[in-house]
């Protein structure tokens, strides 16, 4: 079975603040924080 996820606008807007942040600390590491994102959900979809 494959689901679909989707953010919500509140979630998408708190999902890029994050990155932000992530980057603010080191720069490349809201990149990291967003592919570890796409990969969680990309397994979910597969379930």
């Amino acid at each position: 079975m494959t689901y679909k996820i989707e953010f919500l606008p509140r979630a998408r807007k708190e999902l890029l603040d994050a990155w932000d942040w992530y980057d603010d600390i080191w720069s490349g590491l809201g990149d990291r924080f967003m592919r570890e994102i796409e990969r969680n959900c990309s397994r979910s979809r597969k379930r």
